[in-house]
């Protein structure tokens, strides 16, 4: 739990195997000049299809379809709530990693089949085309580092993010400190800041009687930044990186 980004990628019906994994491929690459910690491989996997490679390589590909699964809604006349999970035909993924942060996942699947997805001429169900979800909770990253780090951390996955939509991927996402709308630390800070309260208030509800700390010492930081002005020589995001 804690502050963090949610997104969805998907492309154009038109995009085809090569083309997820060259626009995947850009966005790693825009990743690795984006402040990430560490910035993994792009991972290739296709279900059903078992590639020659050693263990480790293995390891990946089963690591890339299981983020590519999803859970659809499928309710039944006994079951209006019913879901499903989905497995992806080809995935094309990379993880990148700050420290604290969790770690962020982007890339792209195909699903041969969805519950959602416009029937075909034959009368099955087919694909939607590629697209992607996936979420990171970026506010560990004040606790292992401080405002630096986290700011760095949400900064860096709002960077890729940024490189997707002018790839031409139609991109959503839902950001905890409004960030992504705003691109603005201050505000970013202050809803760090409620974000650190309802930490320390659930787990006062958890142990009542305990006196329970803030899950950082974001609180202190924030409330120095505001007794001081800002310099006018220096731009917000400065002033709050410094």
């Amino acid at each position: 739990m804690g502050l963090g980004l949610h997104w969805e990628l998907s492309a154009d019906g038109a995009v085809d195997s090569a083309g997820a994994l060259r626009v995947v491929t850009a966005l790693r690459e825009s990743a690795l000049s984006l402040g990430f910690g560490e910035v993994g491989e792009v991972v290739e996997a296709w279900a059903g299809v078992h590639a020659a490679g050693d263990e480790d390589a293995m390891a990946e590909r089963a690591w890339a379809l299981s983020q590519g699964m999803v859970t659809v809604a499928a309710p039944t006349d006994d079951d209006t709530r019913r879901t499903v999970r989905i497995a992806p035909t080809h995935v094309v993924a990379f993880r990148g990693y700050s420290a604290g942060a969790e770690e962020a996942v982007f890339g792209l699947a195909w699903y041969d089949a969805l519950p959602s997805a416009v029937p075909a001429a034959g009368g099955g169900a087919t694909s939607v085309g590629y697209r992607w979800a996936s979420g990171c909770a970026t506010q560990g990253a004040m606790k292992r580092g401080g405002a630096r780090t986290f700011l760095a951390a949400h900064r860096a996955i709002v960077g890729v993010l940024d490189k997707a939509r002018t790839a031409g991927l139609n991109v959503t996402v839902k950001d905890d400190g409004g960030y992504w709308e705003t691109r603005d630390p201050k505000a970013l800070f202050d809803k760090l800041e409620a974000w650190e309260e309802l930490v320390a208030a659930i787990a006062r509800k958890r142990a009542p009687g305990r006196a329970v700390p803030l899950a950082s010492d974001v609180k202190a930081q924030i409330e120095a930044r505001r007794r001081d002005r800002p310099r006018l020589d220096r731009e917000p995001a400065e002033e709050l990186e410094g």
